[in-house]
């Protein structure tokens, strides 16, 4: 990892330990799949040193970059055993369970199975790219999976910070996703504070 790389693997090992989800929301490019990796690698770790269960790692992200997360995995972290859902309907949780460390699917794939998924407990969710339209549905829908630690990779990366994206802000700091619930104001005061400071 470069020092910059390494400083967000130690924010993502910090909010761990102190029971906290999070969003990393570096530009595109600079490697939030690779610290990503080194944090589900971390998680394993500390699971075997506490003799804990080693369940898989889900990443759900958009099915343009599937493979680049089965890749990313390759390259940097060959032990992990990754498994990249082609079809719904080729889904065998008790597969996933002995025969994978990471299981990686699409956004459709996860609303579409979402009932299976439940039943495992997920060492980690990471949601990368997550944005836009039936957000808000989308993270109710998912809590059940996410009881673990959680991260949201690139959900306002770059220039989608500047977009008017304040409201899908809030549903993920204040919920569920970024610990203690209800960290931000309300939402009418979340985005009239945002408006004051020109984003």
């Amino acid at each position: 990892l470069r020092p910059y790389q390494s400083e967000d693997f130690h924010f993502l090992v910090y909010l761990t330990v102190n029971r906290l989800g999070g969003i990393l929301a570096d530009d595109m490019g600079l490697g939030k799949t690779l610290q990503s990796i080194s944090w589900m690698l971390w998680l394993r770790e500390q699971a075997v040193a506490e003799n804990a269960p080693l369940e898989p790692c889900l990443v759900v992200c958009p099915k343009s970059v599937l493979d680049v997360w089965a890749v990313e995995c390759a390259k940097a972290a060959p032990s992990l055993r990754v498994h990249v859902l082609r079809e719904k309907e080729t889904l065998d949780l008790d597969t996933v369970r002995v025969n994978a460390d990471v299981l990686v699917l699409n956004y459709a794939q996860l609303r579409a199975c979402i009932e299976g998924l439940e039943k495992i407990p997920w060492l980690a969710a990471i949601l990368d790219e997550l944005y836009g339209p039936g957000l808000t549905d989308l993270l109710h829908r998912i809590e059940p999976i996410t009881a673990g630690p959680c991260l949201v990779a690139g959900v306002v990366a770059g220039a989608e910070l500047t977009r008017p994206n304040r409201g899908q802000i809030h549903i993920l700091v204040n919920g569920r996703w970024v610990q203690p619930r209800g960290l931000l104001a309300q939402i009418e005061r979340f985005v009239a504070a945002g408006k004051l400071q020109g984003i």
